[in-house]
Formats: C-alpha cells, sequence, structure tokens
C-alpha cells in the first residue's frame, strides 16, 4: 500500500489535531499548500520545511504549467518568511517520492540525502513547465525496484 501523507500532516489540513499542536508546526498555509515543520527540523539554522499540496497531486508527475504560479508562492512565500534565498537553501521534490502526495523540501546548504531518489529543485521545475507542461510526464524515469 502506497503512503499518502503523514497522519499529522493530514490532520493540519483537516483541523482534526490539537489547535496548539497546529500553530507549533504549521509555519505558512494557503489555498494550495500548507508548510510545516518537518519532523528532521531542528532549529532556525538546521531547518527542514515540508510544503504539502493540499489539492490531490501524488507527485512531480501531476504538475503541470498551471500549477506553476503556486510553485512560485510556495518558495516565494517561505523565503520571505524565514529570510532564506537561492544561496543558503536548496528546495526540492524528490522521485520516487515517500509519500505520494505532492511536497516540496525546503532545507538548508548543502544538504546530503539518500540516494534512493532523484531530486529536482523548484527552479528547475518551474522552468521545464513553462516550455512544456508534459515534461515531467514524459521524462522522468521510473525504475522498476
Amino acid at each position: 500500500m502506497k503512503k499518502i501523507i503523514p497522519d499529522d500532516v493530514a490532520s493540519y489540513i483537516n483541523m482534526t489535531c490539537d489547535m496548539d499542536e497546529r500553530r507549533e508546526k504549521v509555519v505558512y498555509e494557503d489555498d494550495f499548500f500548507i508548510c510545516v515543520k518537518d519532523a528532521k527540523h531542528i532549529d532556525e539554522v538546521d531547518y527542514h520545511y515540508a510544503a504539502w499540496c493540499k489539492k490531490d497531486l501524488g507527485s512531480l508527475l501531476d504538475l503541470e504549467r498551471k500549477h506553476v504560479n503556486y510553485l512560485k508562492n510556495i518558495k516565494s512565500a517561505i523565503y520571505q518568511k524565514f529570510n532564506l534565498t537561492d544561496e543558503n537553501t536548496e528546495n526540492f521534490i524528490h522521485f520516487p517520492p515517500s509519500y505520494w502526495r505532492l511536497h516540496i523540501h525546503f532545507v538548508p546548504r548543502p544538504h546530503i540525502t539518500h540516494v534512493y531518489h532523484q531530486l529536482y529543485f523548484i527552479n528547475d521545475i518551474i522552468n521545464l513547465l513553462e516550455m512544456d507542461e508534459d515534461y515531467y510526464r514524459t521524462h522522468v524515469f521510473i525504475a522498476k525496484l
């Protein structure tokens, strides 16, 4: 069975959680994304934020040109809120994902990650979707595990 979304994030989206916990964990929310402190988040220097899509998008493969503004907006909002820049922050979607709900990671540079997945950086995703909205559906190699 595929993991769709962590239980805590689902409870934040559905408002079925403790509201004090929600206020502590949710750092930003708009109509399309909810951004939380990830389980790997330590502090404001060694941060790890995850912006989870509130809509039914499973992964990078579901992104189309119409989603570009949402990607730009979440990146801009998180950068402004925490005074982040492209020089000090990596923001990416990994594929295959650990959960089959589109989510974006915001972590400090340099970021070391597991080798079981490929990282797709938000600036590249935006540029490629603006050129070809089917890019990821036609160019991402899905290996049989």
